[in-house]
Parts: C-alpha cells; structure tokens; sequence
C-alpha cells in the first residue's frame, strides 16, 4: 500500500459514517494483534522464567494470557483501545492547531489506520523472538516509518492541513499521543 496516496484515496471512496466505521475496524484489528503479540511475548517470558533463565522487568511476573482474571483482561483490552482514542484526540487537536479543515471521520480513519503497522510489528516481534533482533529492528523501522508516512498523509490531504503545517503536525500530534496513553494507561495501572 501506498500509505501517501492510498490512504486518501481510499478516504474519499467512503462516505462519513463508513470511513469511522473503517476506521474502528482498524483499531480493532490493532487491538487484536497487539494483544495476540504481547500475551505470546508474556508468556515466552513467564515460559523462560521457568527454566530459571533470569527476566528482569515486568514480564518475569507476567502470567500467559489463560492465567488472566476476567479483570486483568477487560484492563488489557481497554489499554489496547487507549492509543486509538489518544491518536483520535491528538489528531483531532492538531487539526485544529494548524488550521486544517478536515473531519472527525478524518480523525479517526487516520488514526486506525495509521496504527496497524504498529500492531503488525508488535505481533511480528513475538513471533520473530528475541533472537531475530536484527529483523525485529528493520520491521519495527518500517512500522515508524510507514505510521508516519500515514500521520503525514491525513494530516494533509485527510485533515486538510497545509502541507507545511502538516510537517509540524505529526511530531505534535505523536507527542501529544504518547503523552496522553501515558497519562490515561498510569492513571489505570
């Protein structure tokens, strides 16, 4: 996919209503594969644990993904819904900020789209394991990359920011995400 041109043009094959609709379909398959990639990597993790190889951090207390309460799991998948949401009301601000003239639907769109490389690298990296790093390194360049490209891409011929103001819009609107998932996730855990 061409994720400059592609991304608006499939934008304007849709109307309103389908556009967000896609747009949550996105994040849903986001949500999927970041959940499907980081219980695996838990439970690779709680696995070696196991064998008494040492897991600094949080993953050696981690348990796979069958020994999670129906709370730690509903907890998990609202976190999973948290950077979709911050993109939405981060690009949405941006909007705004730099003038553009685009939409809610935009916004969201934008923001499911532009958030499936990610899930794709995160479920890549477990199935990969750690001794790929390598690989995991190029596919996790690619998914900045192309999430960017994407960000860029509605930003300016989704939202309706000029194309200069574009250019400052997605570090904003990136920083502004990551600050908001990390309010909203810290404010959970």
């Amino acid at each position: 996919m061409n994720p400059v041109g592609g991304l608006p043009e499939s934008f304007a094959m849709l109307g309103e209503q389908q556009a967000m609709q896609v747009g949550v379909l996105f994040a849903i398959a986001f949500e999927v594969a970041t959940f499907a990639g980081i219980s695996r990597l838990a439970s690779q993790a709680t696995g070696m644990a196991s064998f008494g190889l040492p897991m600094g951090g949080s993953f050696g207390s981690r348990s796979p993904i069958s020994d999670l309460t129906a709370g730690q799991a509903v907890k998990a998948i609202v976190l999973g819904i948290v950077p979709f949401a911050s993109l939405i009301g981060a690009g949405s601000v941006g909007r705004m900020v730099f003038g553009g003239k685009g939409q809610l639907a935009g916004d969201v769109y934008t923001s499911g789209a532009s958030l499936l490389p990610l899930g794709f690298f995160i479920l890549a990296t477990s199935l990969l394991g750690v001794a790929n790093i390598e690989v995991i390194a190029v596919i996790g360049l690619f998914a900045l990359t192309y999430t960017i490209l994407m960000l860029y891409a509605g930003c300016s011929r989704i939202a309706g920011i000029s194309e200069a103001g574009a250019a400052p819009a997605v570090p904003v609107v990136l920083l502004l995400c990551a600050w908001l998932t990390k309010v909203i996730v810290a404010a959970m855990w």
